[in-house]
């Protein structure tokens, strides 16, 4: 991030200029290749394809579209892998042990504005598809649970977006939105579906070829709403976690993180520490927290962009006989889980949190600038 506004009036004007572009892409319709009134509610139906191997491995799997129909497990939101390898590319890294991670490809490999024409780019967003999995999937974050948790079964989707400097002033940057999409909260003021999410700001280090983790964003219950509150985060309200503040299962600084999460209401924390401080509920706590995998990111739950939706609305892929609702994440205006028809109980909308200003655009601190990004 920079620490001053830019001095040229007519780069004020460029800034202002996209600010007002952010906001009406923000109020226009998206397309989406999912079309509920088709009876398409598959996420990205036209990634999918081939026959899934029965003993794919968990890893493969992920890579492989419609590979949950061979019946791997789709309820839990992590891979089961404890090992926490950085698992970087086996092509020499002349700044080995440096922070982030080595992937062997570079922003001129992945950002569109700088001649990449050999990858796709689905949802139209400018960065492309293969770095978005990539990158997901290297900073993948290691999900702690508490002690107890009685209802961590959900479905993982995911979202990368791209800022890039021309419009911000500050380095090219890549925020990757993990969204946990439980099925339930099930702790005091229970309610159906709770839209958590976890959202970590990446940049590329051309001095060491390493992509590093430089700023997150955790939600604290009343995230999903994406209040003025929720935005001053712990400062004020204990609402959500700021700051890159994170510990390294990998023992890699700038690498995938560790998040806490408090028993059965799913509020992510940066420590065990904070959690048990109670959060916005005052109730929270991580207590026997153990980590049990990293946020697993399937290939197919690529959400896409705010211009180009690569899913919206969804069927449940558990198979479960009760989970029969549709829920649709860029659109919907609430998010219940999964669980047909509406109690009164059910989350806030994840489409507030994915087209919110925090996940669209860049601050620019000093000034209180909002600042978009291309694509949309």
């Amino acid at each position: 991030m920079r620490n001053s506004l830019p001095t040229s009036a007519s780069r004020m004007v460029s800034i202002l200029g996209r600010v007002v572009l952010l906001l009406t892409v923000a109020g226009c319709s998206a397309t989406s290749v999912d079309d509920p009134a088709a009876g398409n509610h598959s996420p990205t139906a036209s990634l999918r394809g081939g026959t899934p191997t029965p003993n794919m491995t968990t890893e493969g799997c992920q890579e492989t579209p419609g590979c949950w129909q061979g019946g791997t497990t789709i309820g839990r939101l992590d891979d089961g892998d404890v090992s926490f390898q950085l698992n970087e590319s086996t092509l020499p890294d002349s700044h080995a042990g440096s922070p982030g991670i080595w992937l062997g490809i570079t922003n001129d490999d992945c950002y569109l504005w700088r001649g990449v024409t050999n990858w796709l780019d689905q949802d139209e967003d400018g960065l492309a598809d293969y770095c978005e999995h990539e990158l997901a999937k290297a900073f993948a974050p290691v999900l702690a649970f508490a002690g107890g948790e009685a209802c961590s079964g959900g479905e993982s989707y995911w979202a990368a977006k791209v800022i890039n400097s021309y419009f911000t002033g500050t380095g090219d940057l890549v925020k990757l939105g993990y969204l946990m999409a439980y099925y339930d909260d099930c702790g005091a003021g229970s309610h159906l579906g709770d839209s958590e999410f976890i959202q970590l700001t990446v940049e590329y280090n051309p001095a060491t070829q390493h992509w590093v983790l430089v700023d997150g964003w955790l939600s604290e219950h009343a995230c999903g709403t994406v209040t003025v509150e929720c935005i001053a985060g712990s400062f004020f309200t204990h609402t959500s976690e700021w700051g890159p503040g994170f510990d390294f299962p990998s023992g890699r600084s700038g690498s995938f993180p560790r998040v806490y999460i408090s028993k059965n209401k799913h509020a992510n924390y940066h420590s065990a520490a904070d959690c048990d401080a109670g959060g916005a509920l005052w109730t929270d706590t991580c207590a026997g927290h153990a980590d049990i995998g990293r946020f697993k990111v399937w290939q197919d739950h690529n959400l896409g962009s705010a211009h180009h939706h690569l899913a919206d609305c969804v069927r449940s892929q558990s198979g479960s006989s009760v989970l029969t609702g549709t829920e649709c994440i860029w659109s919907g205006e609430q998010f219940g889980g999964w669980h047909p028809g509406d109690d009164g109980t059910r989350a806030a909308p994840y489409s507030s949190y994915l087209m919110s200003v925090m996940f669209q655009a860049t601050f620019v601190t000093v000034g209180n600038w909002w600042a978009g990004s291309y694509g949309y």
